[in-house]
């Protein structure tokens, strides 16, 4: 699963190059990809965490894993509004920035 994370979050950073339809293509495609390998990590982070544990510091762990997800939802906010603040002359490689990142764990 974190190969397809990592596939689909390159794929969409680098090969969305050409005309509209293009574009919209490699990225529906790519995206999906993604979605496939976030969608496996997400239950199987949780379930990782807290193997071969006992009761009570598994469902801690399993906590953990949950609450840290949101932080990492918002952080591709903060990044664009970082970027567009910070980097204002390089505006076109904005969202190829943003959705390459999605390739760091």
């Amino acid at each position: 699963t974190n190969s397809h994370t990592v596939l689909g979050s390159l794929a969409s950073a680098l090969l969305s190059v050409g005309d509209s339809q293009h574009v919209w293509g490699v990225i529906t495609l790519s995206r999906f990809i993604l979605g496939v390998g976030v969608g496996g990590n997400y239950p199987l982070s949780a379930a990782k965490a807290s193997h071969a544990c006992g009761l009570h510091e598994a469902v801690q762990r399993a906590g953990n894993a949950f609450f840290w997800q949101a932080p990492g939802s918002i952080s591709p906010y903060l990044l664009g509004i970082l970027l567009i603040h910070v980097f204002p002359s390089v505006q076109p490689l904005h969202f190829r920035i943003l959705l390459g990142m999605g390739a760091i764990p």
